[in-house]
């Protein structure tokens, strides 16, 4: 498991025409200029850490997913919340 900007930047570009905004549009919106944005897209520049957490708050996705593509399957999620529950239901019971 490895950070790919190439990838990465894939990932961006998705969640920016997931919104339906132009790059200038985004750039924009992230306070950078659009040629810094397409060659965050292209892999050939790489984005701070602090940009990296403002395009994934905005695209609503985790840095796991942004940065190396990984991201709690739907399976997970829900194997999660049971747990959570079972979890509350004991500490209920306790009370």
């Amino acid at each position: 498991m490895y950070f790919d900007p190439i990838e990465s930047g894939k990932r961006i570009k998705a969640i920016r025409e997931a919104k339906g905004m132009t790059q200038m549009g985004f750039a924009e919106k992230l306070n950078i200029s659009r040629s810094y944005m397409n060659k965050i897209e292209k892999g050939t520049k790489t984005a701070s850490i602090d940009l990296l957490i403002e395009i994934a708050v905005y695209g609503g996705v985790t840095l796991d997913y942004l940065i190396l593509g990984q991201s709690l399957a739907a399976v997970q999620v829900k194997e999660n919340i049971r747990m959570m529950r079972e979890a509350l239901n004991v500490l209920e019971q306790s009370l």
